[in-house]
């Protein structure tokens, strides 16, 4: 298989980035010593570009942060700042993509964006909703519940100040109550904060 075959083999399964494992299924006529070899070489190239070890981009593509963020660990999804910047519930657009994920805490660099992953139970991985292709993205009361959870934010934090008060009126606080009794109790107690 050339190059040119496997671009066109991408773009017509619609794979921006890839796994070796997606590989694997999708061109299960070559072995899996061939798809590294060839991965191996057409990188060398400079036809593809790895995000990290197993996980791909072809070179000429940029894909979106977010993006990015849902194939370096799977399951994740976007939360935290992130999620919160997103719905304009703060103001501000961090360099660092941040993630949650039921495994475990991981941090990684491609060119000037940082990715952090933040392991929770299994029990708390939910209430997220898919933002387009693979990527998914908390609620906006999961994505409040998951900063009370792993900043552990006090009365006299900052971020209370941060909050856009336009956009906080766009969050179901029936639903944050009912997420909230799932969390351990001090999420409880910051949400009368």
């Amino acid at each position: 298989m050339d190059f040119r075959d496997f671009e066109k083999f991408c773009r017509k399964e619609g794979l921006e980035i890839f796994t070796i494992q997606d590989l694997k299924v999708l061109l299960s006529e070559y072995s899996p010593s061939y798809i590294r070899l060839k991965i191996h070489r057409w990188i060398q190239s400079g036809f593809l570009r790895a995000l990290r070890r197993g996980v791909y981009v072809l070179a000429e593509l940029s894909p979106d942060e977010f993006e990015i963020s849902a194939n370096l660990i799977q399951p994740s999804y976007i939360s935290l700042e992130s999620a919160l910047s997103h719905y304009s519930l703060i103001p501000d657009v961090s360099a660092i993509v941040t993630a949650i994920t039921p495994k475990n805490t991981r941090r990684f660099t491609i060119g000037k964006t940082h990715f952090h992953y933040y392991h929770i139970q299994q029990p708390l991985f939910f209430e997220f909703v898919n933002l387009h292709g693979n990527v998914f993205i908390a609620s906006r009361e999961k994505a409040l519940l998951d900063f009370f959870y792993f900043r552990k934010p006090q009365e006299k934090d900052l971020f209370f100040e941060r909050l856009n008060p336009i956009s906080v009126k766009d969050v179901n606080m029936n639903k944050l109550l009912i997420i909230a009794k799932k969390y351990p109790s001090f999420i409880e107690k910051s949400l009368t904060l």
